[in-house]
């Protein structure tokens, strides 16, 4: 493009922003539907903060490099190679069984794996001390 035409192109754009009607207000962003958007944002970054998945994504390779052990290319690659065959099943499961089947499925599940670690300790109690035994064996 020759500066002409560069020049041309700016000012068709600045022509175009100026008579661009008004978008809107900025505490719009706050109301309504783009309010549930914005939480949603915010609550999948902090959930991914506050798990340490962003710190297994970001150096992983970094501390698997210093074990020293397995080649931290290798274990990129395999961790990557898993993802992507987990989210093809996931994908498949969801367009078999629908959104909700599934999301059913995943409550029944959570509540049965955050229920039998209670149990489990629950059952270890010592009658008399009401004192967890750490060992089957202990009297």
């Amino acid at each position: 493009m020759t500066e002409q035409e560069i020049e041309k192109d700016l000012e068709q754009q600045a022509l175009a922003l100026i008579q661009a009607p008004e978008q809107g207000k900025f505490i719009e962003l706050f109301q309504g539907s783009t309010l549930k958007r914005i939480l949603v944002a915010m609550g999948i970054n902090f959930f991914q903060q506050a798990t340490g998945q962003a710190f297994v994504s970001q150096y992983g390779v970094v501390y698997v490099k210093s074990l020293g052990t397995i080649d931290p290319f290798s274990v990129t690659l395999w961790n990557s190679g898993v993802s992507i065959v987990i989210i093809i099943c996931c994908l498949l499961m969801v367009d078999k069984f629908g959104r909700r089947s599934v999301r059913f499925q995943n409550h029944t599940e959570n509540d049965f794996l955050l229920t039998k670690p209670s149990i489990g300790n629950f059952l270890c109690l010592d009658p008399q001390s009401r004192s967890p035994r750490f060992s089957q064996w202990e009297a």
